[in-house]
C-alpha cells in the first residue's frame, strides 16, 4: 500500500510490480476488481512487462480473451 497525492488529494493504492521496473497503481477502492492468480507455477510465477504482449499468448492458447 501506497499513499499518492495526485492533483492536490492524496489517496491510498495497492502498488503491484511487474518485470523490469514496472508498477501498476490499484486505487484501493478497486481492488475488489483483481483476481488470484491461478497457474501451475506454485511458488513464483513469471513475472511480465506492463503493456507487453506476452501475457497474451497463454490466454490465446487457452481460449481465453
Amino acid at each position: 500500500m501506497v499513499t499518492l497525492d495526485i492533483g492536490g488529494l492524496q489517496k491510498d493504492y495497492l502498488q503491484l510490480k511487474y518485470s523490469g521496473e514496472d508498477k501498476l497503481y490499484v486505487p484501493t477502492d478497486q481492488v475488489g476488481m483483481l483476481q488470484k492468480y491461478l497457474g501451475a507455477e506454485a511458488d513464483h510465477p513469471k513475472l511480465s512487462r506492463l503493456g507487453g504482449t506476452e501475457w497474451l499468448r497463454p490466454r490465446l492458447r487457452l481460449g481465453k480473451q
